[in-house]
C-alpha cells in the first residue's frame, strides 16, 4: 500500500480512514487513528492480516469450490425460490458443460469470460439457424449476471476467494433496447386466428401482466374487491383492477366450463381427449402464440412484447408515467421512463401539430410584413 493511497480523513472527523481489496473482497473502516503515519502501518498490517487469511483458506482448501458444488449450492440457497428457477438450471447446465464442472472458481477470470461470451453470441437461438443468432441481452443475462450472481454469493457468503474475479461489467454487451410492440392492425388479423388462445392475449393487453403471471388461478380472482392478485418477479404483491373488459373474459371462461383451478384454457384438437377443454400451460402459452402469429402473418413479436404494448399504449392515452408505472408493476418511476423514453404521448403529440401550426402562423405574417415594406 502506497503512502497516498487508501488511507484518508474525513471531514468532521479527528481519525484516518483506510480503504484495500483482497481476492476482490473490499476492506474498510476507521483506523482509530489521529496520525497519518500510524494509520498508514495499521492499514499495511491489517491488509496483510487479510492477505494470509487467504492463504490459509487456500491451504485448507477453501479455494477449491468447483463451478458444480457452487451452483448446487446457489440454487439450493437462493435458485429455486426464483420464480424463473428452471430457466436458472437451464443457464447454468451451459455453463457447466462449457467451463467444465470441477472447474476452480478461482480459475475463472476475464479471458474466460469474454471466450464464453463470444461462444454464445455466435450460437443460434434454439440451435437452429432460421431463427438467427442468440440476442445480446440473452447473452448479458444467461452468461454474464448469471455468473457474476454465482461468485459474487461465493465471495461475500461463502468467503471463497477469488483473486482473478472477473471485471463483470466490461464483459455486458451493448444493444438497443427492444421497443417491438403489437399495432392494432396485427392485433385484428392476431384475433381473426387465434380462437380460444384470444382471450389469454387480451387479458395480457388489458393487464400488462408478465406471461407467468398471466396464467391466473380462480384462487387470485377476488370479485368482492374488484381485483385479481399477483405474485410479480422479486415476489412482490401486484393488484389488477377487474375492469369491465376483464370481467367479461372471467365470464365467458366460467361460461365455457370452469376448470377447478385455473382460469385460462383450450380445446385439445387430437388423441384421445380431443374436444376437451384443458389449462394453457407456460411452455404451451409460447408455442401456440408463435404459431398463430405464423398464421397471422405476424413476424419478429414476442408474447413478452404485449406487456410492452400495454404499457406504451397507456402513456400514448394519458402521458402519465407514474400511473404506467404502477400499472406494470415496476419497482420505480425510473425503470418504465427507460422502457418508454422513445415513446410519444398522445396529448405531447396534439401539442407539437399545435406549435407546428402557430410557426406556420407566425412565418405567413412575417411574409406578409415584409410584402407590406
Amino acid at each position: 500500500m502506497s503512502e497516498s493511497h487508501g488511507v484518508w480523513n474525513p471531514q468532521n472527523s479527528k481519525f484516518y480512514y483506510c480503504s484495500f481489496t483482497v481476492a476482490g473482497n473490499r476492506f474498510n473502516g476507521s483506523t482509530k487513528l489521529a496520525s497519518k503515519k500510524e494509520a498508514i502501518s495499521f492499514a499495511r498490517r491489517w491488509k496483510e492480516s487479510e492477505v494470509e487469511k487467504i492463504k490459509k483458506a487456500a491451504a485448507d482448501g477453501a479455494v477449491s469450490m468447483t463451478l458444480i458444488d457452487a451452483v448446487t449450492r446457489f440454487m439450493r440457497e437462493v435458485g429455486d425460490s426464483y420464480v424463473k428457477a428452471e430457466d436458472y438450471d437451464i443457464g447454468f447446465d451451459w455453463l457447466i458443460d462449457k467451463i467444465g464442472p470441477h472447474t476452480p472458481l478461482a480459475e475463472i477470470d476475464d479471458d474466460m469470460v469474454a471466450r464464453l461470451v463470444a461462444l454464445r453470441l455466435g450460437e443460434h437461438r434454439f440451435g437452429r439457424p432460421e431463427n438467427g443468432f442468440i440476442s445480446k441481452a440473452t447473452v448479458n443475462l444467461r452468461v454474464v449476471k448469471r455468473l457474476s450472481a454465482l461468485l459474487g454469493r461465493a465471495r461475500k457468503n461463502w468467503k471463497v476467494p477469488l483473486p482473478a474475479e472477473p471485471r463483470w461489467k466490461s464483459h455486458l454487451t451493448p444493444g438497443q433496447r427492444r421497443v417491438r410492440t403489437m399495432t392494432v392492425a396485427e392485433e385484428l388479423a392476431f384475433e381473426k386466428v387465434a380462437g380460444d388462445f384470444w382471450p389469454l392475449v387480451l387479458f395480457i393487453l388489458l393487464s400488462g401482466l408478465r406471461r407467468r403471471d398471466a396464467l391466473i388461478r380462480w384462487s387470485q380472482v377476488d370479485y368482492e374487491a374488484n381485483v385479481i392478485r399477483v405474485k410479480m418477479k422479486g415476489g412482490r404483491d401486484h393488484e389488477v383492477v377487474i375492469t369491465a373488459e376483464i370481467r367479461a373474459l372471467l365470464d365467458a371462461e366460467a361460461a365455457a366450463g370452469r376448470h377447478r383451478e385455473f382460469v385460462w384454457q383450450y380445446t385439445r384438437q387430437c388423441g384421445e381427449l380431443s374436444g376437451r377443454r384443458a389449462p394453457i400451460g407456460y411452455a404451451a402459452a409460447m408455442h401456440r402464440f408463435r404459431r398463430i402469429c405464423r398464421e397471422a402473418g405476424i413476424e419478429n413479436l414476442t408474447l413478452h412484447d404485449l406487456r410492452r404494448t400495454a404499457g406504451e399504449r397507456m402513456y400514448r392515452a394519458t402521458g402519465d408515467i407514474a400511473a404506467v408505472s404502477k400499472f406494470l408493476g415496476h419497482t420505480s418511476i425510473e425503470l418504465t421512463q427507460r422502457y418508454y423514453v422513445h415513446v410519444i404521448p398522445d396529448d405531447v403529440e396534439l401539442r407539437m401539430i399545435a406549435t407546428a401550426y402557430a410557426r406556420q402562423v407566425m412565418r405567413e405574417r412575417a411574409l406578409a410584413r415584409e410584402t407590406i415594406h
